[in-house]
């Protein structure tokens, strides 16, 4: 779940109107999984992103405040990152 030294991606920033601000994801989140594959860091949460389609539908698995959630998360696009 996060803890403990298990592997995990913390979530730095949330832009308001992204995908992970529609899921309800919040600063400090921890990433464990997508779609139940494990995420040991943020590295591999951008690779695994990667292996979607913007508008794919992914379930993620984070731990707030020590416990453990699950959200649909709709993918957007990073066009706007260029």
């Amino acid at each position: 779940n996060g803890e403990g030294g298990e592997p995990a991606a913390t979530v730095a920033e949330v832009q308001a109107g992204s995908a992970a601000d529609e899921a309800g994801l919040e600063q400090g989140d921890v990433i464990t999984r997508i779609d139940g594959r494990p995420i040991p860091d943020a590295t591999s949460l951008v690779a695994a992103a990667r292996a979607y389609e913007p508008g794919d539908e992914v379930t993620l698995t984070y731990v707030r405040d020590g416990e453990e959630e699950t959200v649909e998360l709709t993918l957007g696009s990073s066009a706007d990152d260029e």
